[in-house]
């Protein structure tokens, strides 16, 4: 069945499915994704066979890098370390290769409408879905298949992740945060402490990449906002008593040299692309032009490392 709906971003559209659904399970499916046909028979029947308390079912996904002539190169994404299929297994003992996303989770309907209601009007609000819901789950099945239920598309200039529109939506960043971090941890439960701290960091990460490429500040306003952020995620582990399991290294480090870290994050935000091109079909000449870059950027990075060397002692 299908429900119109008027659009008042990601948030509110999530929100009013939750309400609608009836279902023993609620999947997400981005409006510029698509889910593969010929395997989504295979996890529906996958998903009628699972054990009544099973909360979450993880699936293995496609990424589709799309290239400039418009052509895409797919990698498929195994989510766990698990090696066979799981048709039960408690939370805590669960084994991941990379942080579970909507493009890899399919969840029970009862845990969904649990949570509170999703930010609305700002983008990104699925990571406060996500944070919320991650905190819920008591049993997963991990289908280890060989299908890839969900087609995620990147460097798609109009899409949410895109350096273009994350600049553009900036404001939202904080507000997210500020979200996840007002949101209830399970302090009591160390693997849920550890996915808090993945979703957290990833959050805070993309907020440095975005803020290093953001032309709007000036240097030092982007390291004030930068630490406030970094002393916030630092405030909640002291308000739950999580004793600095959320302030990984990475953050503690953000702290310690604002400045430094935007000039660092910039680097590796150009460096990756000229990576990219390198593992790719391009003309001789555009492999050239980027082995010289890359050439160019390790000696950045030697300096950058020497600086940071020097901080550490002098502090």
């Amino acid at each position: 069945k299908y429900y119109r709906k008027a659009n008042h971003n990601q948030g509110s559209c999530v929100n009013y499915a939750i309400s609608q659904a009836k279902g023993r399970f609620f999947s997400l499916l981005d409006s510029d994704d698509t889910y593969n046909i010929a395997d989504f028979n295979v996890v529906i029947d996958n998903l009628r066979t699972l054990d009544e308390d099973v909360d979450l079912l993880i699936t293995n996904y496609s990424l589709h890098f799309i290239q400039p002539d418009g052509s895409d190169k797919v990698a498929k994404v195994r989510v766990s370390k698990t090696p066979r299929d799981i048709r039960k297994m408690p939370f805590n003992d669960l084994l991941l290769f990379s942080m579970l996303t909507i493009h890899s989770c399919i969840y029970k309907t009862s845990i969904m409408k649990t949570i509170n209601p999703i930010p609305e009007d700002i983008g990104y609000s699925d990571n406060v879905m996500y944070f919320e819901v991650m905190q819920k789950i008591n049993y997963v099945a991990y289908s280890k298949l060989n299908v890839c239920l969900y087609n995620y598309f990147i460097r798609r200039d109009h899409q949410a992740i895109s350096m273009i529109r994350s600049t553009k939506n900036f404001d939202d960043f904080p507000t997210i945060l500020n979200a996840m971090l007002s949101s209830p941890i399970d302090t009591t439960n160390k693997k849920r402490i550890a996915v808090a701290r993945k979703i957290i960091s990833n959050h805070f990460c993309w907020i440095v990449v975005v803020l290093s490429n953001y032309h709007h500040y000036h240097s030092g306003i982007k390291a004030r906002m930068l630490r406030d952020y970094a002393n916030a995620i630092r405030e909640c582990e002291i308000k739950n008593g999580i004793k600095g399991k959320l302030t990984n290294a990475i953050v503690k480090f953000f702290i310690a040299f604002p400045k430094f870290s935007l000039q660092f994050i910039k680097l590796l935000y150009d460096f990756v692309p000229v990576k990219m091109i390198k593992a790719t079909k391009y003309s001789k000449e555009a492999k050239k032009e980027a082995k010289r870059l890359s050439k160019e950027y390790r000696a950045k990075f030697r300096n950058a490392k020497k600086i940071v060397r020097k901080a550490k002692k002098a502090s």
